[in-house]
């Protein structure tokens, strides 16, 4: 539903403007050419970060190998892969935009931020960041340090921002 999406993206970015100082930048649905948006990047000193943003009915969630498991009276629903799916091809083209405009690629990270929902448990390897929205500050916090200058992070904005 494209308005629960909005209404997620909002919360995100409003999260994310509230507690991030002036040498972040985050960048709302960045158009990929190929297909699609990216829900949200956030560009600074410790890297470039895609945010796949989910709004989910109140329910809860489990992950199992890559794929959502809806949780509801102990009874799981398949929801699938399509999250990790979506974040894999959205760092693909990053990697390529970068490629390039000859920028020496910037340590890029996934994280699939739950806007909505609970999440109960991951099994097995996910090769993504999964988080509730109440967790994401303390996820970005655990990699936030200075890996690039100022003019490194001006340019990489200036690159996704064409």
């Amino acid at each position: 539903n494209n308005i629960l999406g909005k209404r997620g993206e909002d919360s995100i970015s409003n999260v994310l403007s509230e507690s991030l100082d002036d040498r972040y930048t985050y960048i709302r649905n960045y158009k990929m050419s190929f297909w699609g948006d990216i829900d949200g990047i956030l560009v600074g000193p410790s890297g470039v970060t895609i945010l796949e943003v989910k709004y989910y009915s109140p329910k809860s969630f489990e992950i199992l190998n890559g794929v959502f498991y809806r949780v509801d009276k102990n009874k799981f629903k398949r929801i699938g892969r399509k999250p990790f799916w979506q974040i894999d091809q959205q760092k693909r083209y990053l990697v390529r935009v970068f490629n390039e405009q000859n920028i020496n690629q910037p340590y890029i990270r996934t994280l699939i931020v739950l806007a909505h929902g609970h999440l109960i448990k991951i099994f097995g390897k996910t090769h993504t960041y999964v988080v509730e929205k109440d967790k994401l500050l303390e996820q970005l916090g655990r990699d936030i340090n200075d890996r690039f200058s100022k003019e490194y992070v001006e340019r990489v904005v200036s690159i996704l921002n064409k």
